[in-house]
């Protein structure tokens, strides 16, 4: 079946690339397809801010869509100018072709701009869709999480994708007293509004966000961003020592401003652990605590 190009720009081609989806596995109880299609569309469109930035194509054949999306955003947020992603990927059972032919399409349209990894399925943004389910069919996944069928695993490792960043998810007992007592003492709290975002107030409750986040977070070492004044009261004490040299970890390194300065040599250093006795053990122990439900995403290098 040959892949066509969806042009974004045809309403009617573009409808019924988003609605491909609903009718292709849209009959199982657990679906919940793109209810927000005016926003899909708008994202498909490049008339979101969400994909302001993005560049992308849509494919296509009877059984099967994806999207190639170039995120300068994620780029560099993660700092890999040569990953792009395949998103808004879906397809029928007994499309194994289709699918191979659908993905050669998409990567080599990124292969010709430069991109060298893909990860997939990525719609750009984790707030858009992110992963493919590969375990726990029966149950109803978490946000953002989206149920799908288990032969999308299959079509990916097919096509020559890997499997990489696990996701997980835990579920909540509402009803449990444990839980009844934890939302009695937040409601309680003459502090704490839970109330709707006012869309109207867009700006200004985006700000509060990042005000809650930033504030609630501070005192948190694994999150606190060392600012250069934190930094020069250490220098500062270092110095008065006479210390030969700073060590940090990789991890705390990253979240140094680059462009700091320093009088005396920092190093960082990095960290592993080796196990001697007991490894399969400890890996297996490990696994069915950290990947419950298998990984989630899978990556590979386009061609082309």
């Amino acid at each position: 079946m040959p892949v066509r190009e969806v042009d974004a720009s045809d309403k009617r081609e573009l409808n019924r690339f988003i609605r491909m989806e609903r009718d292709l596995i849209g009959r199982h109880p657990l679906y919940v397809g793109e209810l927000l299609d005016a926003d899909v569309r708008k994202r498909l469109s490049g008339k979101s801010a969400f994909s302001k930035e993005m560049s992308f194509a849509l494919f296509a054949t009877d059984r099967a869509r994806c999207a190639a999306i170039v995120s300068p955003l994620w780029q560099r947020a993660r700092e890999e100018p040569k990953t792009a992603s395949v998103g808004y990927f879906a397809a029928g059972a007994d499309a194994a072709d289709e699918v191979a032919e659908l993905l050669d399409s998409a990567e080599s349209w990124l292969g010709q701009r430069g991109m060298t990894r893909v990860i997939a399925p990525f719609n750009g943004s984790a707030v858009l869709g992110v992963a493919a389910l590969t375990d726990a069919f029966e149950e109803s996944p978490m946000f953002p999480m989206p149920w799908n069928p288990p032969y999308y695993e299959e079509y990916l490792t097919e096509a020559g994708y890997r499997p990489a960043y696990p996701l997980w998810y835990y579920d909540i007992d509402f009803t449990s007293d444990r839980y009844r007592e934890a939302s009695r003492r937040a409601l309680a709290d003459p502090q704490a509004e839970i109330r709707q975002i006012d869309k109207r107030r867009w700006r200004e409750e985006v700000e509060l966000g990042r005000e809650l986040i930033n504030e609630g977070f501070a005192d948190e070492w694994e999150v606190h961003r060392f600012t250069p004044e934190d930094l020069r009261d250490v220098i500062k004490e270092a110095m008065a020592a006479k210390v030969e040299m700073l060590i940090t970890t990789e991890k705390d390194a990253v979240r140094i401003e680059p462009d700091l300065q320093f009088p005396i040599p920092c190093y960082y250093l990095r960290l592993e652990i080796e196990i001697l006795r007991g490894a399969a053990d400890f890996d297996e122990a490990v696994g069915k605590i950290c990947f419950p439900f298998g990984d989630a995403v899978v990556t590979s290098a386009p061609s082309g």
